[in-house]
C-alpha cells in the first residue's frame, strides 16, 4: 500500500515562565495574559458593579478598564465554560438512569484514583481568566505582569503561551509496524487486546472519526448523537460534542483538518486483526477525539487548557498529548493536576529540541513523559532527553493512520511520521491496555508498572533507562504474585461489592473462589469469572445488606462500620512460595451524611449554593421557577468536599429560583435536603439602567463588559475610535450592540490600528451588532473590519466602507468553523492588497469550515491582490447566499466577485454579478482546486477577464448551473460566458447564454458562450447562442432570448402573454414572446412562478404549465407565455411533440425520477398520466395541421 510523505510533528506551547521578568525568547501571544482571581471578578457574572468594592477582592467593570489608571483591557473571558468543567447544568429530568450512570462513572473513577481523599477541594477553575490587552497604552506587558502581581485579589499571572507545529518532514520507506514487535506487543495480544470501557483522549489536532480503521474504537456522547442539533442535550456546556470538542474552532466537531491527530489515535487504537490498515497497540478501546490546534497550526495553551477539564469531565481515563514547551504555566499545571487528582492518567510527548531542557506538561510531576527512539533503541536525533523523562518509546517512521478525509477520496489511509509525539500515543496505547486487564490499578501503579518493566537502553536517555515493553508490563499489571482488589473503599447497604483478582498463573481457568469475611462472622463464597477483555483476570459481584449473619447464602451480612475481608489462595505465587492468601478489605458504611447548612450567595444573575456537610459528600442542586418542583435544571460538583460550592449561572434576571440539595457519600448513601419540603429560594438581580453609549458607557467594550444575556447595548449617533472601540469582543454573551439610527448617523471608525469586532468566544446569533458603518480597520492579516472565529453571531444593516487584510477577508473575515448570519450589509471598496500571492476575499473571506448565511447583501468595488475582490471561499467552507448583488469588484488574478477554493460548496440564489473584473480567469466567479458551487436563478452579466471565462472560470471544480442567465460577459483571451478544463463536471439547464464574446473581435459565437477544455460540461434545455447541437443534451436551442432591455441590465422575458415591468411594478405584455419562456425542463418544478396573470388570477385563458429558461425561472417574476404557445410534451424544444419524445417517455417508463423531461406532471414517475398528457398534444397538434 502507498504511504504518505512522512512527517515529523510535535506542538509546542512555549509558555512563559512564571518566575521570569519579562517574555524575553519565549513564544506568547504579546497582548494576552492568563490570570487567577482569588475571588471571582463580578462583572463577569454581570453583577451591578456599583455593589463592587474594591476592598472585597473584586473588580468592577470599570475596575477593569483602566487597572492602576494604566493598564486597558479589550477583552476578559473565563477559560473553562459555566464556572468550571465539573458543574454540570441539563434541562433533562434526573432519575434511575441518571443516577446509575453517575454511580458508574464515580466507581470508575475511584477504582483507579491514588490520591482521592487528599484532592476533593475546588481548583477554583472559575477563577483563571484570559484576558485581552490593549499595548497601545505605552505601558510594557513586563509592567502590566508586575501591576497585576501587586494587586492582594490575583492569585498569579503570566503570559499566554502560544501553541504551534514544529515538524519535521520524511518520506516513507516502511509497509510495516517495526514499532510493535519492537516493545513486544505480539505477545501481550495472546493474553489482552483491550476492552471499549476504557477511553483515551487525543488531544490533538482532531481525530478523522470516518477513519475505518477506528470504527467501533470512537468515543460517543450517546445525549448528544440522539439530541437536538444545535442543544447542549447533556448539559455539559458543549453544543452537538458527538465525538468530542473543537476548541480551536469552538465548535462540536473535532474533524481532524492537520492529520497529526489521526496518526496519533491509529498509533493507540486502531482496531487490530480486521483487515484494514494498521493495528493499534490497544485493538479495543474508546478514542475521544479534542481538537485544540487548527488546520495551520495555530492556537495557544489556552485553548489545551479547557481540553483537559473537558477530558476529565466527560470520562477520559488516559490523556494522550503531543505538545509542550521549555517553560511552565500555572495554568496549565493545575489542569494536569486536576486530571490526575481524578484518577486520568496524563501521557505528554517529551519533544524535538534535541534538548536536556524539561518540556511542559511533560516535566510535571505525575505525567507520563516520553522520549523517542529507532529502530536499533538508539535515541531518535531530535528528541529530548534527560533524568526528567520517564521512559522512551519507538517514534521514527512510525506507520499509522492518515487523515482519510483530507481530500475526499484523495485522502491517504496510513501515513509515516516521526518525533515523540508519535513515542507518547505507544505509552498511552500501553496504558490502554494496561486498564483494559485491570482496570483497578491506579494511575500511580501503571506508571511504576511501566516504567520498570521495559527493555534497557542507553543511560541517559530516560530516569528509567528503559524502553517501552508491553508485555513485560501486561505481565506486571497480572502477576503471578496474585493480587485482589475491590472496586471501593466503603459500600451503602444493597451495594454490588466488586472483586477482581489479576493472576498470571491461573490464565485460562475461567473461574476463581474468593471467600469474603465480615466482622459479624458472615462467611461468603464468590465464583469469579475469567474477564473477557484479558485472560488471568477475574471478575465478580456479591450484595452488601444489612443483618443478622447468614453463612453461605450468597450474600455478605455486615452492621454499619464493620469491615469485611476478600481473599483468594495463590497455589503458586512464581516465588517458589506456596498456598499464599491475597486479601483485600472495605467498610460498610450504612449512615446518610448529615447535611448542616444550605445557603445561596446571589451575584447578580449567578448563584452560589454552598452546602455544609458532616463528611465528605459530592453535591447536587437541583433547580427551577416554580416551588416545589419540578427541577429540571441540574447542577453538580462530584469531588468529595465537606464545604462543596455550585455555581449555577444562565439565569434570568429578577427572577425567583426555587432549589433542593442531594448530598452522596463515598459508599454512595444519599441526603436529599428540601427545606420541609418547600425548597430552598433566591432571587437574582435586576438590572437598574439602559445600557448606552456613551451616556453610561464611554466606550461599546465598557458596556459589553457590564451586559448579561439579553441586554441591548444603544450606541449614540457619532463617530467611534481608539481603545474600547477597537477589537470590540462580546465575550460569548448573548446581547444586541445596535446604532440609535442605522450606519449612517453610527460610525465605527478603526483609523487603521485594527478592527472594530472581533468575535472568538463561541457566540451564536443571538449575539447580534446591528446599524454601523465599520470602516478603516486594517493592520490585520484576516478581517480588516471584523472576524469571526469559531463564533456564528448575527450582523445586520451594517456597511464595511474601506476596510483592509493582509491576507484574508478586507471587510469580514469567517475562519474556524464560524457561520454568522450576515443580513442586509453593504461591503464597499473593502480590500486584501497587500499580498499578491495571497490577497483573497476583498470583501469577505470564509474559510476552515465556515458556512454563513449572507441575504440581501451588496459587495461593490471591493478588491483582492491575489483573487476573490468580493468574496473568498476556502477550506471546505459553504455559505448559502441568497439575493445579494456584486458589482464592480476586482481580483488582480481569478475571481473579480467571488472565489472558491479546496472542498468548498457554495450555494448562490437570486444574484446579481455585474461589471466585475478579474486579470487571469473568472471575470465574475473563479471555481478552482477541488471546489464545487451552485448557482440558481442568477444573473452574471458584463464582467469581463483578460484571460478565460469572463462570467465564470471553472479548474478542477465540480458546479451546477440552474436557471441562470449569462449574458455581455467578456473575454480577452477565450470564452467569454463559461471556460470549463482542468478535469471539471459542469452541469447547466434552464439557462441562457448569449451575447458573451471572446477575443480582441469579441466574437460571440458558440465556444464564446461555453467552453469545455478537458471538462466535462453537460447542458439541458439551454438557449445558446450560436448553438450547433455539437455539445449535445437534451432541449437546447440558439434564438434569440429577446430580453425586455438587455442594455439596462433587464433581463426579463419578453411576451405577448404577460410578464413582470420592474419600473411600473405591474404586469404588461409585449408584442413578441421570447421562445425561452416554457422551454425549460418539463419535469422542472414551476417552484414560484405564477399559475396565471397575477393581475387576474379568474383568467382561464393563460395557464402556466412548464417552467421558464433564464434567470426568473421558476420564480415568481417569470414571464407568462400567451394561449397555445407551450408544449408541455415537447421535450426536445423542437417545436412539435413526436416520435422523439414518445421514445423520451418509454425509456424511463413506470420508473421513479427526479426532474426528468418525461415526467410531464412532475410527480417522481413516468406513468400513464404522463402518456396521456403527450398524446393529447399530439393528437391537438396534428388536428391543427389538417384544420383547412
Amino acid at each position: 500500500m502507498g504511504l504518505s510523505t512522512a512527517v515529523l510533528f510535535l506542538f509546542s506551547a512555549v509558555v512563559a515562565s512564571a518566575a521570569a521578568a519579562s517574555a524575553g525568547g519565549a513564544r506568547v501571544v504579546p497582548d494576552e495574559i492568563l490570570v487567577k482571581f482569588r475571588t471571582q471578578p463580578a462583572d463577569v457574572n454581570a453583577a451591578d458593579p456599583a455593589s463592587i468594592q474594591k476592598d472585597r477582592g473584586c473588580v468592577s467593570g470599570r475596575d477593569l478598564q483602566v487597572l492602576e489608571g494604566r493598564v486597558r483591557i479589550r477583552e476578559l473571558s473565563p477559560l473553562v465554560r459555566g464556572g468550571g468543567p465539573i458543574r454540570l447544568s441539563s434541562p433533562r429530568p434526573t432519575g434511575d438512569s441518571d443516577d446509575r450512570s453517575r454511580e458508574s462513572r464515580h466507581r470508575r473513577i475511584r477504582r483507579h484514583r491514588s490520591n482521592a481523599a487528599e484532592c476533593g477541594s475546588s481548583l477554583g477553575l472559575e477563577r483563571v481568566y484570559r484576558i485581552k490587552l490593549d499595548l497601545d497604552a505605552g505601558v510594557s506587558p513586563e509592567e502590566i505582569l508586575a501591576a497585576y502581581r501587586s494587586r492582594a485579589d490575583v492569585e498569579y499571572v503570566q503570559f499566554n503561551p502560544l501553541v504551534s507545529i514544529c515538524a519535521t518532514p520524511d518520506d516513507p520507506s516502511y509497509s510495516r509496524q517495526w514499532s510493535l514487535a519492537r516493545i513486544d506487543a505480539p505477545n501481550a495480544w495472546d493474553t489482552c487486546q483491550g476492552d471499549s470501557e476504557v477511553v483515551v483522549a487525543i488531544i490533538d489536532t482532531g481525530v478523522d472519526y470516518n477513519h475505518r480503521d477506528l470504527q467501533g474504537n470512537l468515543w460517543v456522547n450517546e445525549a448528544e448523537l440522539n439530541g437536538v442539533p444545535g442543544v447542549d442535550d447533556d448539559g455539559n456546556g458543549y453544543v452537538d460534542d458527538v465525538h468530542g470538542y473543537n476548541f480551536a474552532y469552538n465548535n462540536g466537531d473535532p474533524m481532524d483538518d492537520h492529520g497529526h491527530g489521526t496518526h496519533c489515535a491509529g498509533i493507540v487504537a486502531a482496531a487490530g486483526d480486521n483487515g484494514l490498515d494498521v493495528a493499534g497497540i490497544c485493538w479495543r478501546a474508546r478514542i475521544m477525539p479534542i481538537k485544540i490546534l487548527g488546520a495551520e497550526g495555530d492556537g495557544t495553551a489556552a485553548d489545551a487548557i479547557p481540553a483537559i477539564y473537558y477530558a476529565v469531565a466527560n470520562g477520559a481515563d488516559i490523556i494522550s498529548g503531543s505538545w509542550g514547551g521549555p517553560d511552565s504555566a500555572d495554568a496549565l499545571e493545575e489542569a494536569v493536576a486536576y486530571a490526575q487528582s481524578q484518577g486520568v492518567i496524563v501521557v505528554a510527548a517529551a519533544g524535538n529540541e534535541n534538548s536536556t531542557t524539561p518540556y511542559y506538561p511533560a516535566s510535571y510531576p505525575g505525567v507520563l513523559a516520553v522520549a523517542a527512539t529507532d529502530s536499533a533503541d538508539h535515541r531518535w536525533y531530535l528528541s529530548n532527553y534527560g533524568d526528567w523523562v520517564d521512559l522512551a518509546a519507538p517514534g521514527h517512521e512510525i506507520v499509522s493512520l492518515g487523515r482519510s478525509t483530507s481530500a475526499g477520496a484523495r485522502g491517504s489511509l496510513i501515513s509515516t511520521k516521526s518525533g515523540t509525539s508519535m513515542a507518547a500515543p505507544h505509552v498511552s496505547g500501553a496504558c490502554a491496555l494496561l486498564l483494559s486487564a485491570n482496570p483497578l490499578l491506579t494511575s500511580d501503579e501503571i506508571r511504576e508498572i511501566l516504567t520498570t518493566s521495559g527493555d534497557p537502553i542507553a543511560a541517559g536517555i530516560c530516569s528509567s533507562n528503559t524502553r517501552l515493553n508491553v508485555y513485560r508490563a501486561l505481565r506486571a499489571a497480572i502477576p503471578s504474585d496474585g493480587r485482589i482488589r475491590l472496586d471501593g473503599r466503603r459500600y451503602r447497604q444493597e451495594a454490588n461489592v466488586g472483586i477482581l483478582v489479576a493472576d498470571w498463573d491461573l490464565r485460562g481457568a475461567g473461574q476463581q473462589t474468593v471467600q469474603i469475611d465480615t466482622a459479624s462472622g458472615d462467611k461468603e463464597t464468590a465464583i469469579l469469572t475469567e474477564s473477557a477483555a484479558s485472560l488471568g483476570v477475574f471478575r465478580g459481584e456479591i450484595v452488601l445488606r444489612k443483618a443478622v449473619a447468614k453463612l453461605g447464602d450468597g450474600v455478605l451480612q455486615a452492621q454499619n462500620g464493620q469491615s469485611f475481608v476478600a481473599q483468594y489462595l495463590d497455589a503458586d505465587d512464581g516465588l517458589g512460595h506456596e498456598g499464599q492468601w491475597h486479601a483485600a478489605a472495605a467498610v460498610a458504611d450504612y449512615q446518610p451524611p448529615t447535611v448542616l447548612d444550605v445557603k445561596a450567595t446571589v451575584r447578580g444573575v449567578t448563584a452560589t449554593v454552598g452546602v455544609l456537610a458532616g463528611e465528605p459528600v459530592r453535591a447536587e442542586v437541583r433547580y427551577g421557577r416554580t416551588r416545589g418542583g419540578p427541577y429540571s435544571l441540574v447542577a453538580r460538583q462530584p469531588q468529595l468536599a465537606e464545604s462543596p460550592n455550585i455555581e449555577l449561572s444562565g439565569l434570568s434576571a429578577q427572577a425567583t429560583y426555587y432549589f433542593i440539595v442531594s448530598v452522596t457519600d463515598e459508599a454512595g448513601n444519599e441526603t436529599l435536603a428540601t427545606n420541609a419540603g418547600q425548597g430552598y429560594a433566591f432571587v437574582t438581580a435586576g438590572r437598574t439602567q439602559a445600557l448606552r453609549v456613551p451616556a453610561d458607557y464611554a466606550t461599546i467594550q465598557a458596556a459589553i463588559v457590564d451586559a448579561v444575556d439579553g441586554d441591548t447595548i444603544w450606541v449614540a449617533d457619532g463617530t467611534y475610535s481608539g481603545v474600547g472601540n477597537l477589537e470590540i469582543d462580546f465575550l460569548g454573551k448573548a446581547i444586541t450592540v445596535r446604532s440609535e439610527n442605522g450606519p449612517a448617523d453610527c460610525v465605527i471608525d478603526c483609523r487603521g490600528q485594527g478592527r472594530a469586532f472581533y468575535f472568538n468566544g463561541g457566540e451564536t446569533a443571538s449575539s447580534v451588532v446591528e446599524g454601523f458603518t465599520i470602516a478603516n480597520g486594517g493592520n490585520n492579516d484576516y478581517g480588516g473590519g471584523i472576524r469571526c472565529m469559531g463564533s456564528s453571531p448575527t450582523i445586520r444593516n451594517c456597511v464595511f466602507l474601506k476596510n483592509s487584510a493582509d491576507l484574508y477577508g478586507g471587510g469580514l473575515c469567517n475562519c474556524y468553523g464560524s457561520n454568522p448570519t450576515v443580513v442586509d450589509c453593504v461591503f464597499q471598496e473593502n480590500s486584501c492588497l497587500r499580498s499578491s500571492i495571497s490577497g483573497r476575499g476583498g470583501g469577505m473571506a470564509n474559510r476552515h469550515g465556515s458556512n454563513p448565511i449572507v441575504s440581501n447583501c451588496t459587495f461593490l468595488d471591493n478588491s483582492a491582490g491575489y483573487n476573490a475582490g468580493g468574496m473568498g471561499n476556502y477550506d471546505a467552507s459553504s455559505p448559502r447566499v441568497t439575493r445579494c448583488t456584486f458589482r464592480g469588484n476586482d481580483a488582480i488574478l481569478t475571481g473579480g466577485a467571488v472565489g472558491n477554493w479546496q472542498d468548498c460548496l457554495p450555494v448562490f440564489c437570486e444574484c446579481v454579478f455585474s461589471g466585475n473584473h478579474a486579470g487571469d480567469g473568472g471575470g465574475a466567479v473563479a471555481n478552482l482546486s477541488g471546489s464545487g458551487a451552485v448557482f440558481e436563478n442568477c444573473i452574471l452579466s458584463g464582467n469581463r477577464t483578460d484571460g478565460l471565462g469572463g462570467a465564470m472560470k471553472n479548474s478542477d471544480a465540480v458546479v451546477i448551473v440552474a436557471n441562470c442567465t449569462i449574458a455581455a460577459n467578456q473575454a480577452e483571451l477565450s470564452c467569454g460566458g463559461i471556460w470549463s478544463g482542468m478535469g471539471s463536471d459542469v452541469q447547466i439547464d434552464n439557462s441562457i447564454l448569449w451575447a458573451n464574446s471572446a477575443g480582441r473581435n469579441n466574437q460571440q459565437t458558440e465556444s464564446s458562450q461555453v467552453l469545455g477544455e478537458s471538462g466535462d460540461v453537460r447542458l439541458r434545455f439551454c438557449d445558446v447562442q450560436g448553438w450547433s447541437g455539437g455539445l449535445g443534451g437534451i432541449g437546447n436551442f440558439g434564438e434569440d432570448p429577446l430580453f425586455v432591455d438587455a442594455a439596462g441590465e433587464d433581463y426579463h422575458l419578453r411576451s405577448r402573454g404577460s410578464r413582470w415591468d420592474g419600473a411600473q411594478e405591474r404586469w404588461v405584455s409585449d408584442s413578441e414572446t421570447s421562445p425561452c419562456i416554457d422551454a425549460g425542463n418539463p419535469g422542472s418544478s414551476l417552484g414560484g412562478e405564477p399559475e396565471t396573470v397575477p393581475d387576474d388570477p379568474n383568467s382561464t385563458a393563460i395557464v402556466n404549465r412548464r417552467i421558464d429558461i433564464g434567470a426568473y425561472g421558476g420564480t415568481a417574476q417569470a414571464s407568462i407565455a400567451p394561449p397555445g404557445w407551450t408544449l408541455t410534451a415537447d421535450a426536445d424544444n423542437d417545436g412539435r411533440v413526436d416520435w422523439a419524445d414518445f421514445a423520451r417517455m418509454v425509456a424511463n417508463w413506470t420508473q421513479a425520477v427526479t426532474q426528468c423531461e418525461a415526467d410531464l406532471t412532475r410527480d417522481g414517475s413516468v406513468d400513464g398520466m404522463d402518456l396521456a398528457l403527450l398524446a393529447s398534444e399530439w393528437r391537438h397538434q396534428r388536428n391543427a395541421s389538417t384544420d383547412p
